[in-house]
């Protein structure tokens, strides 16, 4: 375990200043501030008859978020997280540490799935935060009916989980190949092959849908 946390706290040194590190904040960001536009500049996209103001709105954020931003962080991410050591042999020098190989891997994925998970819980809570703004700035439409913030953790949680497939792989890519075109082509190549069969049958199938 001290072998584990050391290489962790190594970790998060390296990649706390990359665009990885920082499209933790943006993407979420980004996603739900456009999402926010589109409903405070169109309220009657709530007006369909029964239904849930809070999941209209995580509706159309969500599928913009899960079918293209979210894969494309996680490209962006485990490239970050693993092209520093493909610059200057910086692998050699890593393995001449006396840190078993193992931990090294599993800080660099166990640091992913941290930065991940951190971008899903600001995601979360600024949709949240979107929703109770519209709901003050049109108190006609019926928030108040309804409290969606547990449903909403449950689908946040789902899309967390089904991210794992997405991670796993984009990992094992970005480490094994050395190179930045490669991992980063095969992540945009994958999102939006996935995204064009979305409605084929088995495409539940597909670890990137």
């Amino acid at each position: 375990m001290i072998y584990l946390r050391r290489a962790l706290m190594a970790e998060f040194i390296k990649i706390r200043k990359t665009l990885g590190m920082w499209g933790a904040v943006i993407a979420p960001v980004f996603i739900v501030a456009i999402n926010f536009m589109i409903f405070y500049n169109r309220p009657q996209l709530f007006e369909e008859p029964d239904s849930n103001p809070w999941m209209v709105f995580t509706t159309f954020s969500m599928n913009s978020w899960s079918i293209l931003l979210l894969p494309l962080f996680i490209t962006l991410l485990t490239f970050y997280v693993n092209y520093t050591e493909h610059r200057a042999g910086g692998w050699k020098y890593i393995y001449s540490l006396p840190l078993p190989k193992l931990s090294v891997y599993s800080a660099k994925y166990i640091i992913s799935l941290l930065i991940l998970f951190a971008a899903m819980i600001l995601y979360y809570i600024l949709n949240i935060a979107a929703i109770k703004t519209l709901s003050v700035i049109y108190p006609n439409v019926p928030f108040e009916a309804f409290d969606g913030s547990v449903d909403l953790l449950k689908i946040f949680a789902v899309v967390f989980i089904g991210s794992f497939s997405i991670l796993s792989i984009q990992f094992f890519v970005s480490l094994l190949v050395h190179n930045f075109v490669f991992p980063l082509g095969f992540g945009v190549f994958a999102t939006i092959a996935h995204a064009m069969l979305l409605q084929w049958e088995h495409a539940h199938y597909l670890p990137y849908a």
